[in-house]
């Protein structure tokens, strides 16, 4: 192996690290949903409509970072009965391979039938 091809394959290996490594920095750092209620900024961007659950809480959601199957997915939460400021984000990551999500503690784990995120995670890895 010449050392320019050792040179390209190394960096072709760092580079595929380092994205790894940052997709890895943002879900940790989103391991606690975090949720934002400044209005001003929840009225701008592209919101896709996931669904709406029996008590009128609707959710909108935005992919923000994809790489391989783990997606970092920004969903609005409109008409939530149980908060009194009813419109906030919530942002979590999501394993599309293992329908998993990336819990408060930083684990991941799968949702039951009955939680919103499995509406997520199908919005997400569709």
């Amino acid at each position: 192996m010449t050392n320019k091809s050792f040179l390209a394959t190394s960096y072709s290996v760092l580079a595929k690290t380092m994205k790894r490594a940052l997709l890895a920095t943002v879900a940790f750092s989103l391991a606690v949903p975090a949720m934002a209620s400044n209005q001003e900024a929840l009225k701008t961007g592209e919101w896709d409509f996931i669904n709406s659950a029996a008590d009128g809480t609707s959710y909108f959601g935005q992919v923000q970072t994809q790489l391989d199957d783990q997606i970092v997915l920004k969903v609005r939460v409109k008409g939530d009965p149980t908060i009194e400021n009813k419109d906030y984000v919530i942002i979590t990551a999501i394993k599309c391979g293992e329908k998993m999500f990336k819990q408060a503690g930083g684990k991941w784990a799968r949702p039951t039938d009955d939680m919103v995120v499995k509406w997520w995670i199908e919005f997400a890895c569709q």
